[in-house]
């Protein structure tokens, strides 16, 4: 385990805390923070639920079940069946007033993922995950998803869709499961479908696209669009 620092980003009225270490950990994002980080950092600790593993298990940038998430992972895919899940270790991080850049490389793998995190003036946060095959053979990518933390009260979701001239077309969602409709929830899988099918539009033509699934060879690239 690499020592672990804290960092910020900070726009015109809030802020973001980010853990550093073998990964990246958002564990603030909203109002400014007053204080000192250490402590303000020793208050965020979460307790180990029963039923999961015996130790806290982080909600980075990129979620992965190699390191116990039991959740959907941020990159879905393989090689030939191997290297399902993925553990990328930080090697090198980048920091400018507002941005963060941070590479990860998982050797046995053979992957490398840089993820880029950067907040604007006016608060705007946007995240990009670029995946590279740094070994030899076909990696084949089923997802790759950008992860933010939003707050319990978040009770609504907005996102865009459409295409040709129609793009940008807003779309809001509820988030709580439980107040979802059998209406609202038949309309957001639609706009997932609709959201999957630019994704796949936009993503890197250094990679081959066959039926929504991505296969990365060589040195290929593939990256997810700015969120």
């Amino acid at each position: 385990m690499k020592n672990e620092k804290i960092i910020t980003l900070s726009g015109q009225g809030s802020q973001m805390v980010i853990e550093l270490g073998d990964f990246a950990e958002i564990l603030h994002w909203g109002q400014p923070v007053s204080g000192a980080l250490d402590g303000f950092r020793k208050a965020l600790f979460r307790p180990v639920p029963y039923g999961r593993l015996d130790k806290d298990v982080a909600m980075t940038l990129s979620p992965e079940l190699g390191r116990g998430v039991f959740s959907s992972p941020g990159i879905e895919g393989h090689r030939d069946g191997q290297d399902w899940a993925p553990v990328f270790v930080i090697e090198n991080i980048e920091q400018s007033e507002g941005s963060l850049t941070t590479t990860g490389v998982d050797e046995r793998a053979g992957l490398r993922l840089m993820s880029e995190l950067v907040m604007d003036a006016h608060d705007v946060v946007k995240v990009r995950h670029t995946l590279t095959n740094i070994k030899d053979g076909v990696y084949q990518v089923n997802r790759l998803a950008n992860t933010l933390p939003v707050p319990a009260r978040a009770n609504e979701l907005m996102t865009y869709y459409g295409r040709w001239f129609m793009n940008s077309k807003p779309y809001v969602s509820l988030c709580c499961k439980a107040a979802i409709s059998k209406k609202t929830a038949v309309a957001a899988r639609r706009m997932s479908i609709i959201q999957h099918w630019l994704l796949v539009r936009r993503t890197s033509l250094k990679c081959k696209v066959m039926s929504g699934v991505s296969t990365l060879r060589g040195a290929a690239i593939i990256a997810c669009v700015w969120m």
